[in-house]
């Protein structure tokens, strides 16, 4: 039984109350019914501080020696260790942060190639945290969850990772081109949170590809473990590494009450958020490997892409300063937040319309972390986001993280029972302004469905990055391919992530949490009334970014290639002078599209246009596969004189050269002229560099849209009419008509 909370030993109606666990041992916290309010209150009780530390820790002091010396720097920064410090912001913070903001000099030793201070100091955390060799990250652990995805999947093989994983899991994998094979995890509805993955080894056999890496999110922003021990033991028996982002549990393992960290529970890498629960500076991280499945090598060299060249030594010293802290007392530094988030969670339960997450929202995981402290307030009738407004503007307390159903307290070694009490009393001021409600009445809306529900991934995150995308309204964009990452921050989980098609549930999530004041990350329109969405091609009916495009859009249309077949206009099918087609016309006149079977000729132009695009493609692979002109140009006559010989062949034993039937012999023909053609305009354009004598045609294909609606809307033939001598006959389109068609 814990020795730090108020134990009645009174056996006759006694409660228990259920807190946490490690390694199947509970905690529990035994109160008498009778308890009265005054001896509640008394349960938060006081405890002594940690001590201080007696030396310094070696970047620490390394940092600090180096900027007690009295020399004439003639080295970077600008500010000349506080010199030329902003006055604005010296009186902010003072001298002493620009003192001691120093580059590599030599007694600080390099973080891409560390034989000093800092291996000494990044050994001392590999020790304490368990690890074989740890990494000291300046950019955060984004920096570090990419670079343990590059290190571990090479381009186009498979990563299992959660849906509900950080953006930089998606950004790690547009740079190394892994394939995500996304776990879709469990998610509670009455809170609006994502929870852990169970067992991500049930994605292994996925389409005969064996994964390479899995990435597990544990613990989740709210706490919740995944049960890695598992995934690691079965991910490890088919030789498949596992990446913990631990961004959120660098403090676990250090108290009996907290739950095991990932190393412990055989993660091969774990990227943690030293500055989250431990104490560094912002941006700080650390990168942990056990093992010996990963390249340390590879990872090294990831680093370095990565990370800056400059990093700051502050924030280095701050890891190590982190490290010798927690260091002083590992088992009982967490002695007081423990208490404290265990009191608070058992007095906050007491108060009525109030509820706080637990084991019973999701039971099938084996922790929640302790420190963080989720409250709902669905039965006050009030969103995570109005009742965040309340508490910060009436009482000023700030939270972690606001829901569309919760709020989520971070309880840390800087947390005092004057934080708690304020807490409490918050909450009690809330409730009392805020009448509980009964039955469904006023309670917040649950729309039903998750924010990761009906996912279709179109393509890979790097090839959806590097597509040519265009903007559409917000409504405009409901099945098409996304563009752009949306991502609502905090908690940094993307709802939308390029690739993905657009669906109508995750339109309506976002909306809905812009509407509440939320950021969207990565959207290029702040207020989401328009998205980046990926263009279409030749062919693809989306929206378009080019002239092709446009056509296939707006002018073929979208029930087929042919919205206003020509074969209509043919005798059989009678056309009114309204346009309708007769009821006594075949039942092909009324198709919508242009005949396949009952029609020969039609079906064999429809083949034949088809066989012309596949040859303008062979053009177009012969361009982007060979390099030098010389080879470029051979290639392109071989196979236009090729086409040429047999087409004239075909021509000779009785396939005449029929545009009007589309024949085989005239698809030949025109296509091999075409290929000869600009094998001769590339001659002169790209290999002799004649551009003065096409810069017309260069021209016309920069503005071939603009071209096509003037000369389609007649816009064009109504301007040059417009220009006449003496007479208005005396045009250019009448002189062209009478001159060359007429005559």
């Amino acid at each position: 039984m814990s020795k730090y909370f108020l134990l009645d030993n009174v056996v006759q109606g006694r409660n228990i109350s259920k807190l946490g666990h490690k390694q199947g041992k509970w905690t529990f916290i035994v109160y008498n019914k009778s308890v009265t309010k005054d001896t509640k209150d008394n349960l938060l009780i006081s405890h002594p501080p940690v001590a201080k530390q007696d030396s310094p820790p070696p970047l620490v002091s390394a940092l600090k020696a180096s900027a007690e010396q009295n020399v004439a720097s003639f080295h970077f920064p600008g500010h000349n260790r506080g010199r030329a410090a902003p006055s604005s912001l010296t009186q902010l913070i003072g001298l002493r942060p620009f003192l001691h903001d120093l580059p590599a000099l030599p007694e600080l030793d390099n973080l891409f190639s560390p034989e000093g201070t800092i291996l000494d100091a990044q050994r001392q955390a590999a020790k304490l945290f368990g690890s074989s060799e740890t990494w000291f990250l300046v950019g955060g652990t984004t920096c570090g969850i990419q670079a343990a995805i590059m290190a571990t999947c090479s381009p186009g093989e498979f990563l299992i990772l959660p849906r509900n994983s950080h953006i930089s899991a998606i950004s790690a994998m547009v740079l190394s081109g892994a394939r995500p094979k996304y776990i879709i995890p469990q998610y509670d509805l009455d809170w609006d949170i994502a929870g852990g993955v169970e067992q991500a080894i049930k994605e292994l056999e996925m389409e005969g590809q064996k994964p390479t890496t899995v990435l597990v999110t544990s613990p989740t922003y709210h706490g919740i473990c995944s049960n890695l021990a598992e995934i690691c033991q079965l991910c490890h028996s088919h030789g498949i590494p596992v990446i913990a982002d631990e961004a959120h549990g660098a403090h676990l393992g250090f108290h009996p009450q907290l739950p095991n960290s990932a190393l412990q529970q055989g993660a091969d890498l774990a990227v943690q958020s030293t500055h989250k629960v431990l104490c560094s500076l912002t941006q700080s991280s650390m990168l942990h490997m056990s093992g010996n499945i990963v390249d340390r090598e590879r990872i090294c060299r990831c680093l370095q892409a990565l990370q800056s060249t400059s990093p700051s030594y502050l924030l280095l010293a701050s890891l190590d300063a982190a490290r010798a802290h927690l260091s002083e007392n590992p088992d009982t530094i967490f002695n007081k937040a423990m208490e404290l988030a265990f009191e608070a969670r058992y007095l906050i339960k007491q108060i009525p319309g109030i509820s706080v997450l637990d084991f019973a929202s999701f039971s099938n995981f084996p922790a929640i972390d302790p420190l963080r402290l989720t409250i709902g307030f669905s039965q006050l009738g009030l969103s995570g986001y109005e009742a965040d407004e309340i508490l910060c503007r009436d009482h000023g307390i700030i939270c972690e993280l606001v829901g569309t159903r919760s709020i989520t307290f971070a309880i840390n070694l800087g947390t005092t029972r004057d934080h708690i009490e304020r807490l409490i009393l918050g909450i009690k001021h809330l409730v009392a302004t805020s009448a509980p409600i009964h039955g469904d009445k006023g309670r917040v809306e649950n729309s039903g469905c998750t924010p990761f529900a009906d996912i279709n991934m179109s393509m890979t995150p790097r090839d959806a990055f590097f597509a040519s995308k265009k903007k559409v309204s917000i409504r405009e964009s409901l099945g098409e391919v996304c563009g752009e990452l949306l991502c609502p921050y905090p908690p940094g989980i993307p709802v939308m992530i390029p690739g993905e098609v657009i669906t109508e549930k995750a339109l309506d999530h976002l909306l809905d949490v812009r509407s509440k004041g939320v950021v969207i990350t990565g959207a290029s329109d702040p207020s989401l009334s328009s998205v980046v969405v990926k263009c279409s091609v030749r062919g693809d009916l989306g929206p378009a970014c080019n002239s092709a495009g446009m056509i296939d859009r707006y002018i073929l249309g979208f029930d087929h290639l042919y919205m206003k077949p020509v074969y209509r206009n043919l005798k059989e099918c009678n056309i009114s002078a309204k346009g309708q087609v007769s009821e006594s016309s075949p039942p092909w006149c009324h198709a919508p599209f242009d005949p396949e079977v009952e029609m020969e000729p039609w079906r064999k132009s429809s083949l034949t246009a088809a066989a012309t695009c596949i040859i303008g493609l062979q053009y177009g692979h012969i361009l982007a596969h060979l390099q030098d002109h010389k080879g470029r140009l051979n290639n392109w006559s071989l196979f236009s004189i090729s086409s040429v010989v047999l087409g004239l062949f075909l021509a000779f034993i009785g396939i005449p050269v029929n545009k009007s039937l589309y024949t085989v012999s005239y698809m030949l023909i025109t296509s091999a002229s075409a290929g000869i053609t600009f094998c001769a305009f590339y001659l002169l354009v790209d290999v002799y560099g004649y551009r003065r004598l096409t810069s017309v045609l260069e021209w016309m294909g920069l503005h071939s849209l603009s071209i096509f609606v003037l000369i389609t809307s007649n816009l064009a033939v109504i301007a040059i009419q417009g220009f006449y001598l003496t007479a208005p006959q005396n045009n250019i389109v009448h002189w062209i008509i009478t001159r060359f068609v007429h005559a």
